[in-house]
């Protein structure tokens, strides 16, 4: 038989070779199998706060999550030029409630479902207010055993639907605030 040296060196280093990829891709299995065995037993992280707030680069609040001052705890989001917010809030009595509010605030929109009514009376209702936050030029749609639909322009100045068990009625307010027309009249 010929001998081949260099045939015989390239044998040698294709062996060595061999024996380095076994040992490198036995290296990664043991390891994705650590990793693995590691991801399983390890449970998430918990983050725990009674408020958490989201600001931005500059500092400003666009977010809350949390307890509100009036005892509601709210999700809140704001915009950066507080040209708009919107708020999501529950409380302890049941209650719901969603607030939009455009153009710096003085423009609202509210949906809410309260457990005692509007006002602590009766029993559940719903509500649906559009208008505006000094409460001239208003919708409010109320859902309750003395349903109605009120729309105008404030206190004063206002039409007002009922449609309740009794007597469904149809009133006019005037500018002092007391009925000028009515249907079933008073």
């Amino acid at each position: 038989m010929t001998e081949h040296p260099d045939l015989i060196a390239q044998i040698n280093k294709l062996r060595k070779d061999l024996v380095l990829s076994k040992c490198i891709g036995a290296f990664f299995i043991a390891l994705g199998v650590a990793g693995g065995t590691w991801i399983s037993f390890h449970k998430p992280a918990t983050l725990e706060a009674s408020r958490l707030v989201l600001r931005d680069d500059s500092g400003k609040v666009l977010a809350t999550l949390g307890r509100e001052k009036f005892g509601d705890t709210c999700f809140a989001l704001h915009t950066k030029s507080d040209a708009g917010d919107a708020s999501l809030c529950v409380d302890d009595g049941g209650d719901s409630a969603l607030f939009l509010g455009a153009n710096g605030g003085t423009s609202r929109t509210v949906l809410s479902n309260e457990m005692e009514g509007h006002a602590g009376g009766g029993g559940p209702s719903s509500m649906l207010y559009i208008g505006e936050e000094n409460g001239k030029n208003y919708v409010n749609l109320s859902l309750d055993e003395g349903g109605s639909l009120r729309f105008g322009h404030g206190v004063d100045q206002s039409i007002v639907v009922s449609a309740n068990k009794t007597m469904p009625a149809i009133n006019l307010y005037g500018s002092s605030g007391k009925i000028i027309w009515s249907v079933p009249k008073n």
